[in-house]
């Protein structure tokens, strides 16, 4: 089963920006250091609240996979998990929830590692691409 520690470090601890699989932002921290919060502390509130939780949401015990852990972990503080779920279920004819149900769950450790990694990072890419659109859009309306 999949290790949080191991998956906390994969996505938050590269220098908390990018990720090196995806070169997807992960989190943005201007907030925090504008309440005047230092690195360590940042750090102990994404490890031990904020990652915890992403980590409970999608059942990363339960992941049989470790780098598949890490990659929803990172769909996941990026706030894409609920649409890539959303996908899966649709493609699997699991009834859609945009949530880790038992099912998903389920077929998330049956299906080949590579294969779903792949159709993860492409996720994580187009639902970035599509973000990122949506934003321009509305800029320059």
């Amino acid at each position: 089963m999949a290790n949080y520690q191991e998956a906390f470090r994969y996505v938050f601890e590269e220098n908390f920006k990018y990720n090196q699989d995806t070169n997807y932002q992960t989190v943005r921290l201007d907030s925090l250091y504008s309440q005047g919060f230092n690195d360590k502390e940042i750090q102990v509130l994404l490890k031990q609240i904020y990652g915890v939780e992403l980590w409970r949401q999608f059942k990363g015990e339960r992941i049989k996979n470790q780098k598949t852990a890490e990659l929803l972990l990172l769909l996941n503080a990026n706030g894409l998990l609920a649409m890539m779920l959303l996908e899966m279920q649709k493609y699997y004819g699991i009834s859609p929830s945009s949530q880790m149900c038992e099912q998903t769950l389920h077929r998330i450790n049956q299906i080949p590692a590579d294969k779903l990694h792949d159709w993860i990072i492409a996720g994580i890419n187009y639902f970035s691409l599509v973000g990122n659109m949506q934003k321009e859009h509305v800029l320059h309306q």
